[in-house]
């Protein structure tokens, strides 16, 4: 049993623990907190339990799985962007926000094709 066992039992309104209870000292909560986030649906029950860290891991399972609607929530990856590795991106987000390079590196992650596409027109000096 892994996080995603608890994640797809909470989108699907199945109690994984009353067939294993034990399985409670698998669950992390902040993991599903960030699983969660991901979602317009369940950011505020999130916010609710982010406001409550000392809440019990079982006491949590069960708000999510009784408050949430049942959905089919995917679990959404991001793919990595070839973008930055290209060092044009990086030298742009470095010298647009004056981060160092691994700080660089994670803006990139998060920054879309428009936003760099604003940066480079920002930075566009003009010429031939």
């Amino acid at each position: 049993m892994n996080i995603f066992d608890f994640f797809t039992s909470i989108n699907h309104k199945k109690d994984l623990l009353k067939d294993e209870p034990q399985s409670i000292v698998l669950y992390n909560p902040s993991m599903i907190n960030q699983l969660l986030a991901q979602y317009p649906d369940a950011i505020l029950h999130v916010n609710e339990m982010n406001r409550r860290p000392s809440c019990d891991d079982k006491l949590q399972f069960d708000y999510y799985l009784h408050s949430l609607r049942k959905g089919d929530r995917k679990i959404q990856t991001r793919t990595g962007k070839q973008s930055y590795l290209d060092d044009n991106n990086l030298a742009l987000v470095k010298e647009y926000y004056g981060f160092s390079t691994s700080k660089a590196k994670t803006a990139l992650e998060i920054l879309t094709d428009d936003e760099l596409e604003s940066i480079r027109k920002r930075f566009f000096k003009g010429g031939v």
